[in-house]
């Protein structure tokens, strides 16, 4: 990846630039390694005084941008790597479980639960992603437009008459779905009050 090579050398080259300035302040090799933490590989520590280490800097400039992949897994290559390329949809797949689902401590003692709970939480992951899919917006952004769409009763003599909001961006969002746009007025809501 051509852009992400880039951003490994400009990377490198700050990090480059850090310990040259430290070499030139601190003459104590031991003060000198300890200052430097895990920039200590850039530099080579000899018994004539401290230098560049140039042969692991050269390698360092023929990686970037590259990654090494090693699995245990027997599928083809492009597979392993498209895999590895969509990794990052699994961890915030996994973050939505932990904050939009709000998983809690939920203290089941019985197992049947546990696996009612597990379920419930892997069945709204699940419908997070379809979601997703097919309207082209994360899950925090549907639910921001679709809380737009209110139903409000309005008593009307001896009953009540459920009247919705109006957001374009929610019906757009419910189309993409093939969910069909609630209608105005819910006449079918018309309950008598006790």
């Amino acid at each position: 990846n051509k852009k992400r090579g880039e951003l490994d050398l400009k990377d490198l080259n700050d990090r480059i630039d850090i310990v040259k300035k430290r070499i030139s302040e601190i003459p104590d090799q031991k003060e000198l390694k300890k200052s430097l933490g895990k920039l200590r590989s850039l530099v080579k520590f000899t018994a004539n005084g401290t230098s560049l280490n140039e042969k692991r800097i050269d390698i360092l400039k023929k990686l970037a941008g590259r990654f090494l992949i090693v699995t245990n897994a027997e599928l083809p290559e492009d597979e392993v790597v498209s895999a590895y390329k969509e990794q990052w949809q699994i961890e915030r797949s996994f973050r939505t479980m932990k904050s939009f689902l709000e998983i809690r401590p939920v203290y089941h003692r019985k197992p049947e639960r546990i696996k009612a709970h597990v379920f419930v939480c892997v069945l709204s992951l699940l419908l997070s992603r379809i979601i997703e899919k097919k309207t082209g917006t994360t899950i925090s952004e549907t639910s921001r437009v679709l809380s737009y769409l209110k139903i409000t009763p309005v008593h009307l003599g001896a009953g009540i008459v459920m009247i919705r909001s109006e957001s374009e961006q929610a019906e757009d969002l419910l189309s993409q779905m093939n969910i069909p746009y609630p209608e105005k007025i819910v006449d079918g809501a018309r309950t008598k009050m006790t």
